[in-house]
């Protein structure tokens, strides 16, 4: 308990924020992780067969070349943390958040990015809370919550994380349609149109706010669901104190975003070499003694082999197993964003009202705030 405070007064919270690392890679976590991931995979891959491929009759679907460019953004991560690259990790990190749904609306995704996006944002938002609330009572007790107490707190906090984010965003939306209907209904009438230039300065005040909006998401989006799962925040309230937080302290904020970049960095490198040492002992022990080429087919399917079905089924047994890692190794990366930007909401919210690291909402405190409900009036009274 002792240790637990003193990182909560170290720099920034060093070892408080690289502690998400081991605490993202508890067995239960991973699994609600991986099944979150398996809901959006499979929204995903259901979206590129009813919509075909993204540009002509050839090529990978919206939801596959999303996947290939999150997968090339968290190597480009890793990659950085050990080429000792601040710039780098910030890239991959720009490249991961931004990159990838203006990569897929350049190249005529648009549908998909709103659609999948907004089904994306109600999963992920959901998850991420339960795992922020995770996080929040583990920092607090100093050990795992019980299943029943988290379910039936995130089901309390649920609106507010899904709002957290949908009601940012569904702003931007409108600021977006009014820039656009506004620019068309103003400037596409002859004679009227110069008209419509003068008063296109609404039109400029709009796009004004929606950068604001955008920048602010940017800027402090990181903290919104942290907010809600460590103080009971509702939605407005958390957006208020993430931009208070990140506006008053913006050293301590960027050190925090650069602690996380590297955390995330460090653990992919880690889990990486974990679950390539378990694959490489798991075939290369275990072919040892088996005298048919199942583990050849289970490790790749392309090979040429003169197995038959049976075998060739049970290498696709396999592969399946094999596969699996993967999902591991997602689903650490969800938790992962989870447990660091829980972490770096206590150090930030120690840094502005000096509220100690141990003291979260709970059930019986009004929300978003750490003060006691009023007891019940009893019937004697």
């Amino acid at each position: 308990m002792a240790a637990m405070h003193c990182e909560s007064r170290s720099c920034c919270g060093v070892n408080l924020i690289f502690g998400a690392i081991a605490s993202a890679m508890r067995p239960g976590r991973l699994m609600v992780a991986a099944f979150s991931l398996a809901i959006l995979v499979g929204g995903g891959m259901l979206w590129d067969t009813c919509a075909g491929p993204l540009q002509g009759d050839a090529g990978p679907g919206a939801f596959e070349s999303a996947t290939v460019h999150v997968q090339h953004a968290l190597a480009g991560v890793q990659s950085s943390v050990l080429d000792l690259s601040p710039r780098g990790v910030a890239d991959g990190l720009i490249a991961l958040t931004w990159g990838t749904p203006a990569s897929l609306w350049a190249a005529g995704g648009q549908w998909f990015v709103i659609v999948w996006g907004l089904f994306a944002l109600l999963v992920l938002t959901l998850s991420l809370g339960l795992q922020s609330r995770y996080e929040a009572l583990v920092v607090a007790q100093c050990q795992p919550p019980s299943m029943d107490r988290l379910t039936s707190e995130v089901s309390t906090l649920g609106p507010a994380f899904v709002g957290s984010w949908l009601a940012p965003l569904a702003i931007a939306g409108v600021l977006a349609g009014i820039i656009l209907l506004g620019s068309a209904v103003l400037l596409n009438i002859p004679v009227l149109n110069i008209l419509g230039g003068v008063a296109w300065g609404a039109v400029l005040l709009a796009a004004l706010c929606l950068a604001l909006v955008l920048l602010g998401l940017a800027w402090a989006g990181a903290l919104l669901v942290p907010i809600i799962a460590v103080d009971g925040a509702a939605g407005p309230d958390a957006m208020h104190r993430a931009a208070t937080a990140a506006t008053t302290h913006p050293f301590r904020w960027v050190l925090c975003i650069a602690l996380i970049g590297f955390g995330l960095g460090i653990g992919l490198w880690l889990l990486d070499l974990l679950l390539a040492m378990t694959a490489w002992l798991a075939v290369s022990i275990g072919d040892a003694w088996v005298l048919n080429d199942a583990f050849t087919v289970g490790t790749d399917p392309s090979a040429s082999t003169d197995a038959g079905w049976i075998t060739r089924l049970t290498g696709d047994i396999l592969a399946f197993w094999l596969g699996l890692l993967q999902w591991i190794f997602a689903g650490w990366v969800l938790c992962y964003i989870a447990a660091a930007t829980t972490r770096a909401w206590i150090v930030m919210r120690r840094a502005v009202d000096g509220t100690d690291m141990h003291d979260i909402w709970t059930p019986d405190r009004m929300r978003g705030t750490l003060a006691p409900l009023a007891s019940a009036p009893s019937d004697d009274a």
